[in-house]
């Protein structure tokens, strides 16, 4: 059956929509499967309250450093020690992946690197200890 001369005929026209119905099928069921994917390899992300906060109560960690900063006595935070941290990376409200922060006491300035990890947890790298000079 032609229709003004085109010269296709029904039977192609059935095998050529099967397939492109087919083609369809197969990207509306890929799609479901790919996005789990990309949502799941996100970088975790903590505002810069956050981090600062999270390193003022890792003692532990900063103890270990024998920097200056814990009292070996009582394992606590010597007075007046304060953390300011500086956002790295690309941020999504107001939330960063990494920080370079700086702990500081009346005696001693410690670099350090923050990651954030997913679930709240983190990672701090030492980067240099230095001392602060006498007023």
């Amino acid at each position: 059956m032609r229709t003004s001369g085109q010269g296709i005929s029904p039977t192609a026209d059935r095998g050529v929509i099967g397939r492109v119905r087919l083609s369809l099928a197969l990207v509306v069921l890929a799609l479901p499967a790919l996005a789990p994917a990309a949502t799941s390899t996100s970088v975790a992300r903590h505002s810069k309250q956050q981090a600062e906060i999270n390193l003022l109560h890792a003692s532990k960690v900063l103890a270990s450093w024998r920097a200056g900063l814990v009292d070996p006595r009582t394992k606590l935070l010597r007075g007046n020690t304060t953390a300011v941290c500086q956002g790295r990376g690309r941020p999504i409200q107001a939330r960063f992946p990494r920080f370079a922060c700086a702990i500081r006491n009346r005696t001693h300035i410690v670099s350090v690197r923050y990651l954030a990890q997913s679930k709240g947890g983190f990672e701090v790298r030492k980067l240099s200890v230095r001392r602060r000079a006498a007023p």
